[in-house]
């Protein structure tokens, strides 16, 4: 079985130690790649299945809702001042990136159209990033709720319709539901956070 997570927040290591417990004699391989090559794989039976934030709205794609999670614009502590916050450059990951796509939309939305980015392959390096001054950066809640209170991070909420993002398990969808694939699936179905708890923004 070959498995393809993208989410770098995303605690996957717990539950695929878990589902090699139940499963013996099952290889789980992992690779990180954007959404749309992933799904282009997997439309090629290069890979079996595949974390996505991406939308997969293709007929020959199944998809698996497994969680949502809330963005948040993250500045360091001492900007209280959304429109300094949007001044700075921006840590994000390379182009093609879901919510790097997801923040030009709404910052066009709202009359900007010139971005300044500095790219980072790693989701805690962007996170460190941004407390040390470099910029700001659009992250899951989930991932700065340990720097809450230690004054470290500041966030600010998002519009209503670039606010979430759905994490997805998808597939082909004449591909082979194997029975140990089928316990793949269930084992993070299990484990993931639940789909609508809400985030730090009512």
């Amino acid at each position: 079985m070959n498995c393809n997570p993208k989410d770098r927040h995303f605690e996957k290591s717990a539950h695929l130690s878990g589902f090699c417990v139940l499963i013996k004699n099952t290889t789980v391989n992992e690779a990180t790649e954007f959404s749309g090559e992933l799904i282009d794989k997997i439309k090629h039976f290069e890979l079996d299945a595949a974390f996505v934030k991406a939308p997969a709205n293709d007929p020959d794609i199944v998809k698996e809702l497994l969680y949502e999670e809330e963005l948040v614009l993250i500045s360091n502590s001492e900007y209280d001042d959304i429109e300094k916050v949007l001044a700075k450059p921006f840590l994000m990951n390379t182009k093609g990136c879901f919510q790097r796509e997801l923040l030009e939309s709404w910052l066009k939305s709202i009359g900007i159209h010139s971005v300044r980015y500095m790219e980072f392959n790693h989701l805690d390096a962007i996170v460190q990033g941004v407390i040390s001054g470099l910029g700001a950066s659009l992250v899951p809640y989930s991932v700065i709720q340990r720097y809450m209170g230690e004054n470290k991070l500041r966030y600010f909420p998002l519009p209503a319709e670039y606010k979430t993002i759905q994490i997805s398990l998808i597939r082909k969808k004449d591909s082979l539901m194997t029975s140990a694939f089928e316990k793949f699936v269930q084992v993070f179905k299990t484990y993931s956070p639940k789909i609508g708890v809400p985030g730090p923004i009512s």
